[in-house]
């Protein structure tokens, strides 16, 4: 009956313990990564939200006229570009009238690059 362990089996006990603590390693690199994109989105988000109250005090029928001005004329409109946590934010809204319709709609896109440059539009 032997008392000690030999060199193998702590080299085996070691390969097994590297194993599990890279699985661990790997899985917290992965939940840090989807982290940051969601944050990247979360700010997104709060720059459209942003940008539709800004909106809020053009929502007034008698200023929709054609040629009356205000953010919610019909067409395409920029959104200001910003630099958030070293990623590039900038997007635009498109605002349209629906036929034999009185209200409106707006539609905003929000880009952002996840390298912090702007992003690149085209093909």
């Amino acid at each position: 009956m032997r008392k000690s362990i030999t060199l193998t089996e702590v080299i085996v006990g070691a390969i097994i313990i590297a194993s599990v603590f890279a699985g661990l390693l790997a899985s917290f690199i992965a939940v840090r990564r989807y982290v940051a994109h969601a944050n990247r989105r979360l700010i997104a988000l709060n720059l459209s939200r942003t940008v539709i109250n800004g909106l809020f005090e053009d929502v007034d029928q008698s200023r929709w006229a054609p040629g009356s001005g205000g953010g919610l004329e019909p067409g395409d409109h920029d959104v200001d570009s910003f630099r958030i946590e070293n990623v590039f934010f900038e997007g635009n809204y498109t605002v349209t009238q629906p036929a034999g319709h009185e209200y409106r709609e707006m539609e905003i896109r929000i880009q952002y690059d996840e390298e912090g440059e702007p992003p690149t539009t085209g093909g």
